[in-house]
């Protein structure tokens, strides 16, 4: 974070690799990946390549990129939906198109969903218990969760981001977007470090839950 409060003109897009349904190896979690970088000075996305040398330059971790070039085709692009790299099982491809940038726009984006992956998932569904089982889970999990992500461990990681330049200093309604992007994941983040084993008794429910639960917060605190 003290690395971003240097570029205050970007806004950095990426995505923490958390527990769900797609299993993917040990060393792989609790990354951060980068995948775009936005230019608030020159209002414009930055190319792919900028993204790239980006991360390489700052120690950053980038996502696993399975190819880079002009389109060749469809099936092209979809003969990578099975190459897996950080677990046994690939999600799906995400196909950016940077012809959009030309024209001053976000790339186009395409997520392909690996045809395995969906037909395992919808197997497993048929083996999970029945909804209001579920729905019990669910309630027991969030209050788990509504122990340790609190009002004041929120302003905590809330002034930490803004003190690192990570976040305005003012929130308002118009930049909660750029907020979501952060502050969840600190949260998350933050307990896993501090509360880990209540925040385990949450189990696959944790990471949504911990988002929920800090942006509701979140609104309390800006109302």
């Amino acid at each position: 974070m003290n690395l971003f409060r240097k570029f205050s003109d970007y806004i950095f897009y990426g995505e923490w690799l958390v527990r769900h349904t797609a299993v993917y190896r040990e060393e792989n979690y609790n990354n951060w990946y980068l995948f775009s970088v936005y230019d608030k000075k020159k209002n414009k996305w930055l190319p792919q390549n900028f993204v790239k040398d980006f991360a390489r330059q700052f120690g950053i971790p980038y996502v696993h990129e399975l190819y880079y070039g002009e389109f060749v085709s469809w099936e092209h692009c979809f003969g990578f939906a099975n190459s897996p790299f950080y677990g046994k099982q690939q999600e799906g491809i995400v196909i950016k198109n940077q012809t959009a940038l030309e024209e001053g726009r976000k790339p186009y984006v395409l997520k392909y969903v690996n045809k395995e992956f969906d037909e395992s998932i919808i197997h497993r569904r048929k083996r999970r218990p029945d909804a209001a089982k579920r729905r019990k889970e669910r309630e027991v999990a969030e209050e788990y969760i509504r122990m340790i992500v609190t009002k004041a461990r929120v302003k905590k990681i809330l002034h930490k981001l803004m003190d690192e330049g990570a976040l305005p200093e003012k929130i308002e309604k118009t930049n909660l977007k750029v907020v979501a992007g952060y502050l969840p994941k600190a949260v998350y983040e933050d307990c896993a470090k501090e509360e880990s084993e209540i925040l385990n008794k949450a189990g696959a429910y944790a990471g949504k839950l911990c988002g929920k639960v800090t942006m509701e917060i979140l609104d309390e605190i800006i109302s």
